[in-house]
């Protein structure tokens, strides 16, 4: 027995040895023919398309080269799978991240903290530049911040 210490798999790990299986089913090879092209036994071979043990960089690439597949197609698609709304999330904080500037451009506030600032909503920068809490160094004219999903 091995007293070196295994690497556990993670989400990622696992999505990409499903996707290195499916192709590997898809071209109709076996686990022998990837053993003969790149040297990886079989029998770790087998752990690691189980998602049960790691895969090198090396081994990652060589596997890929035999499946005649790109690794950065076989991450991309193994993240996909994991994160499906990855597009619904970058979607979201772009929206934000526009917020945050529209926001940072309707009034530059003295003496408080950008960070604070953008964590309020309009009316609440607004309610503090009335009460006398925040003082308004600078007003630039924008147009008002439309905050819709579309």
């Amino acid at each position: 027995m091995s007293t070196k210490k295994r690497v556990s798999v993670d989400a990622l790990g696992k999505a990409v040895a499903r996707q290195l299986n499916a192709r590997k089913a898809h071209q109709g090879l076996t686990q022998a023919q990837i053993e003969s092209a790149t040297g990886i036994s079989q029998s770790q071979l087998s752990k690691q398309l189980r998602g049960f043990r790691a895969i090198t960089i090396d081994e990652f690439e060589s596997i890929c080269s035999v499946l005649n597949i790109s690794m950065f197609d076989v991450l991309d698609a193994a993240e996909r799978e994991i994160k499906p709304n990855r597009k619904a999330e970058e979607s979201v904080e772009k929206h934000q991240n526009d917020l945050d500037a529209r926001r940072a451009q309707r009034a530059v506030v003295a003496d408080v903290p950008a960070a604070e600032v953008r964590e309020l909503s309009d009316d609440e920068i607004v309610a503090r530049i009335n009460s006398g809490e925040f003082k308004v160094a600078a007003q630039k004219r924008t147009e008002p911040i439309e905050e819709s999903w579309s």
